[in-house]
């Protein structure tokens, strides 16, 4: 508005000298665009003058500068005497002014809020519910696993997980084997001078993307499920109780309630292979030898004999693999590192690395005063990083929620797991959210600028309303316009 003002004395000052009329061009630049947007909205509403020019010139200048010395607080607007509870008759606005301070606050809340519900709703509480119903059972059982010898064994063969690491390794070398023969000349897509790029060059170029993209994706949910796992191995000092209960729940071993071989508490992240992850010979030790019995009874030996020997058969397949290998080594260093941490700090990992993240951005304010640019390159690194770990953490409590009965937010309490019926609710909540969201995408992520286009529009427009620039071009005596930097907010 400094910008504006100054600009609102430079057009009054020509308008006294009667010079407007010998301008042909006018350029404004951010507040100056204000001024000479408004001024060309109040000559397209003037029409043709009637009497001296300079006269309707100047006019049509007071009228424009009285507009915007009025409505100057464009957002809030100066509650005047009478005027409290009554609508603007200049056109400015039909709320009156002491409803201006909540409705900023409304749009500036929603548009705050709008990014994070529309990752939770489309993002996060999809893939949340896809890798849960894909990776829940074998995430389960290497929780409960014995020892950590086999929680390895499980949790990088029963699941997609192999599969997955597979993918990355392969899309890796498909990317450095295109970035390679990018280097040779017929498909080299930089070149020197006006030489023409070859279609060959640009799908070369084309296919390295979307390899590079596609391998950093599944390194991502590698990591994001790893993590997930070594950090909620040793967390407790009560795993095997937690085990234990969660175990004979699912298999109703009171009740003893089988149906062809499927309890009806059994869930489908619950199953592997069509079958309840307990069954295997690896949990044995939750049951007493005849509820084995009858359990096996039920599902039928001849099933549970071929499905113990297909999972045996997966832990051959990885084991034999040097994808496999190295998915264990990496697992095997997560639960060292895990474990080596809670029994020294024995406090929560997400409090911990929440404390990290204040610390580097504390040192990185500081440090900025003496290299100048650190602060926004560490904040550039950490967005995604915390995204990672909201991530990681929401998929560690939607699947061992059940099991663990945990909080989300374990530093302060806040959202503790109860039921799946209140977690069903929340997902039927978020498909509605969801779909809202997708219906008026453009619209809400768009809330604070088209407020703010609005706002400027009624308060310095004549009669706030828009002109188009064919009612510009069509008076004879507006001078061309041009603006840069503040255009595209009218």
């Amino acid at each position: 508005m400094r910008a504006a003002a100054f600009q609102a004395g430079i057009l009054w000052r020509l308008g006294q000298a009667g010079r407007l009329g010998d301008i042909e061009h006018f350029v404004a630049v951010s507040g100056g665009a204000y001024v000479v947007s408004a001024f060309g909205s109040t000559l397209a509403s003037a029409g043709v003058p009637q009497e001296d020019v300079n006269r309707w010139y100047l006019s049509c200048v007071s009228r424009t500068i009285c507009r915007m010395q009025r409505n100057v607080g464009y957002l809030i607007r100066d509650i005047r005497k009478g005027q409290v509870c009554s609508g603007a008759d200049d056109g400015s606005s039909k709320l009156p002014p002491i409803l201006d301070g909540p409705a900023v606050v409304l749009i500036v809340l929603i548009s705050m809020l709008i990014n994070p519900v529309t990752f939770v709703t489309l993002y996060l509480l999809p893939l949340t519910e896809g890798l849960s119903l894909f990776e829940g059972a074998s995430m389960k059982a290497a929780y409960c696993a014995p020892d950590p010898h086999t929680t390895m064994r499980i949790f990088s063969s029963w699941g997609s997980l192999f599969y997955i690491a597979e993918t990355c390794v392969y899309v890796v070398v498909c990317a450095v084997a295109f970035w390679l023969l990018s280097q040779f000349r017929p498909c080299r897509v930089y070149r020197r001078g006006n030489q023409k790029v070859s279609i060959y060059a640009q799908l070369m170029f084309s296919i390295r993307a979307v390899a590079t993209r596609i391998a950093f994706l599944v390194f991502l949910l590698i990591l994001i499920l790893g993590g997930a796992v070594v950090t909620q191995v040793g967390a407790t000092d009560s795993e095997k109780t937690i085990c234990r209960e969660y175990i004979r729940t699912r298999a109703d071993v009171a009740n003893g309630s089988y149906i062809d071989g499927i309890c009806p508490e059994i869930q489908c992240d619950d199953l592997i292979h069509g079958l309840p992850w307990f069954a295997s010979p690896y949990f044995e030790q939750y049951f007493q030898p005849e509820e084995l019995e009858l359990m096996r009874q039920n599902i039928g030996m001849t099933v549970w004999k071929s499905w113990v020997e297909e999972l045996d058969s997966l832990e051959q397949k990885c084991e034999h693999s040097w994808i496999g290998n190295a998915l264990r080594s990496w697992i095997q260093f997560g639960l060292e590192l895990s474990q080596l941490y809670f029994e020294h700090y024995h406090t929560q990992y997400v409090r911990s690395m929440l404390g990290f993240v204040i610390f580097l951005v504390i040192v990185s304010l500081i440090l900025n005063a003496f290299v100048n640019g650190i602060l926004l390159w560490t904040l550039s690194i950490l967005g995604p990083v915390v995204a990672i770990l909201i991530t990681g953490s929401f998929v560690q409590y939607r699947i061992f929620g059940p099991m663990t009965k945990q909080y989300y937010v374990r530093v302060l309490n806040l959202l503790p797991w109860t039921n799946i019926g209140r977690w069903r609710s929340w997902l039927l909540l978020s498909f509605c959210v969801a779909f809202v969201i997708m219906l008026f995408y453009h619209h809400l992520h768009a809330l604070s600028h088209n407020f703010y286009c609005r706002s400027l529009r009624k308060a310095f427009f004549d009669g706030g309303e828009d002109k188009d620039w064919s009612q510009i071009r069509e008076q004879p005596f507006c001078p061309f316009l041009m603006f840069t930097g503040t255009v595209t907010d009218f």
